[in-house]
C-alpha cells in the first residue's frame, strides 16, 4: 500500500491553484459507480463559496470491497507547464457517521498520467475518529514532466464482510494542486484557481495536408503547432473547441486553402456541430481555373449553452469535388466570461 497523507498542519507560505475553474464543480459531470448508495452535487457544506461538493450517501450492506468510485471528467485535470514536484490535495467532509470505534474505509487517490494509471494511494480512515460536521485534508506529491497531464480518480472501499456497516455519508471537496517550487514541503492553504478572464489558443499546419471526400461531412483535426494567450485551454490536442465554463462566450476562426479541381460550379460548405447538430456553417463558391488557389476563412461567435460546454464543437468541411486542403489554422478566444 502507498499511503495518502492526511494533512494536520500547512504551510504558511502562498502557492497558486493550478487547476482550473471547473474543479469548484459548479458545471461538471460526475462518473459514479457504486455498489449501494447514490450522490449528488451541492452547494451543502460546500468547501469554499462559489464551489460545489460531491455528497455520498451510503446504505448498509454486506459487500465486501469497493462501495463507490468517482471522477469528475477533466475537471481534476492539468498539464504541466514546468517539470517539478506537484502537491494534490482534496478534503474528506463528514455529514453523518453514526459508528462505533474502529470502523475504517479506504480511501483511495488514483493518479493518471497521460490517461495511463500511474499510483493509487490510500489511508484506512477510521470514521469513529472524525467529528461529524467537519473537513479532514489528505494530499499526494507527484512528480510530472513538462507537457504530461495528470488527472485524479477516488475510491472509497468497504470494510471486511462481518464487521459493523453502518449507514454513512461523505462529502469529498476543496480541491488544490500546486508546484513545489517555494520549498513550500507541505501543502499550502487552499485558494480558489486563479480564472483568466479572456484569452485566446490556436492551432496552425502549414506543412501537412488533409484529403476530403466529396459530398460527405468530412472531420477536420490536426495536432500542428500552438500557441496561446492567457494559459487558456479551450480546445483539445486535435482541435476540438473545448469551452471552460457555462455562460462563456466564444469566437472561433477557422482558415484554410486548397487548389480548384477539375470542373465548374463547384462549391463547398464549412460546418461547425454540436453533438452532431449544425449551430454554424458557411458556403463558398470554388474558383475556376483549375489549380487556382482557393483561401477559405470562416468567424463565428458563439455563446456557450448546456450542449457546447458537454459536448465541445467541431469543424467539418464538405466539398462536392474530393479537395485536398492545407495551411489549417484554427483559434478560439475567449472573448466573455460566464457569470
Amino acid at each position: 500500500m502507498v499511503a495518502l497523507q492526511k494533512i494536520d498542519s500547512f504551510s504558511n507560505k502562498y502557492s497558486e491553484n493550478l487547476l482550473s475553474e471547473k474543479s469548484l464543480l459548479k458545471d461538471t459531470s460526475v462518473n459514479f459507480i457504486t455498489n449501494s448508495g447514490n450522490y449528488e452535487l451541492t452547494t451543502d457544506k460546500a468547501f469554499c463559496n462559489g464551489s460545489k461538493i460531491i455528497k455520498i450517501y451510503t446504505v448498509q450492506h454486506l459487500v465486501n470491497g469497493v462501495d463507490v468510485l468517482f471522477d469528475f471528467s477533466d475537471s481534476l485535470s492539468y498539464t504541466a507547464v514546468y517539470d517539478g514536484n506537484y502537491i494534490f490535495q482534496f478534503s474528506l467532509f463528514n455529514y453523518d457517521v453514526n459508528v462505533s470505534s474502529g470502523f475504517y474505509v479506504n480511501l483511495k487517490l488514483k493518479v493518471f498520467i497521460d490517461n495511463i494509471l500511474l499510483e493509487t494511494f490510500e489511508n484506512p480512515v477510521n470514521l469513529f475518529d472524525f467529528e461529524e460536521e467537519k473537513y479532514y485534508t489528505f494530499a499526494q506529491n507527484i512528480f510530472l514532466i513538462t507537457g504530461q497531464e495528470v488527472n485524479f480518480k477516488f475510491e472509497i472501499e468497504r470494510p471486511s464482510i462481518g464487521s459493523p456497516n453502518p449507514n454513512f455519508t461523505l462529502g469529498v471537496g476543496g480541491f488544490k494542486l500546486e508546484l513545489d517550487d517555494k520549498f513550500i514541503m507541505l501543502p499550502t492553504c487552499f485558494s480558489k484557481p486563479l480564472d483568466q478572464l479572456t484569452g485566446w489558443q490556436s492551432k496552425v499546419d502549414t506543412i501537412n495536408t488533409q484529403n476530403l471526400t466529396a459530398n460527405t461531412d468530412n472531420l477536420i483535426a490536426f495536432t500542428g503547432t500552438d500557441a496561446s494567450n492567457g494559459s487558456l485551454t479551450l480546445m483539445n490536442s486535435v482541435g476540438k473547441i473545448t469551452p471552460i465554463k457555462m455562460g462563456d462566450a466564444l469566437a472561433v476562426d477557422f482558415v484554410f486553402t486548397f487548389p480548384s479541381p477539375v470542373g465548374t460550379t463547384d462549391y463547398l460548405s464549412v460546418k461547425l456541430k454540436v453533438n452532431g447538430v449544425v449551430y454554424r456553417a458557411q458556403s463558398f463558391s470554388i474558383l475556376e481555373p483549375t489549380g487556382e488557389t482557393n483561401y477559405v476563412a470562416v468567424s463565428f461567435n458563439l455563446p456557450v449553452e448546456t450542449d457546447f460546454y458537454t459536448y465541445g464543437a467541431e469543424f467539418f468541411v464538405n466539398p462536392n469535388m474530393a479537395i485536398t486542403i492545407s495551411n489549417r489554422y484554427l483559434q478560439v478566444t475567449r472573448v466573455h466570461k460566464g457569470v
